[in-house]
């Protein structure tokens, strides 16, 4: 994936890095920007790592990211459900309890943490981060 977006792109003030999230380290001020898709969700504590990406942001720089909705997390046994009308349901429970699942959506097997949606704002916020709309 790294090799593509090196290809993808051109400059020599994109940095491209492979590391585990939970001990990243990164020098003071050094990002103009942070960008994370649908990896954040992975870690079982966020706020380690809400730390590091701010004392690494410049003033005024941007952290964006996405995260999978908890919605889709939150159950035990995740699937979508039809009933004998033909009507498709995700149920949704377990939204209040945060911590691993497992799934075997994309990958077998695949571990995440789960964690309401209103708490992963609330860690950001209390980092300094706040929220804006991309688009």
């Amino acid at each position: 994936m790294l090799a593509q977006a090196r290809e993808m792109t051109r400059g020599d003030e994109i940095v491209y890095r492979y590391a585990d999230l939970q001990t990243l380290t990164l020098p003071a001020n050094s990002c103009d920007l942070v960008y994370s898709s649908l990896a954040l969700h992975y870690l079982p504590d966020i706020a380690p790592l809400f730390a590091t990406l701010q004392q690494a942001l410049v003033p005024g720089g941007t952290l964006v990211f996405s995260a999978e909705h908890p919605i889709y997390t939150a159950p035990l046994q995740q699937g979508w459900r039809v009933d004998e009308q033909g009507q498709k349901s995700w149920p949704v429970s377990h939204y209040q309890q945060e911590g691993e699942r497992v799934s075997n959506w994309f990958a077998e097997g695949r571990h995440q943490a789960t964690s309401q949606a209103l708490k992963l704002d609330k860690r950001a916020y209390r980092r300094g981060f706040c929220a804006g709309a991309v688009g």
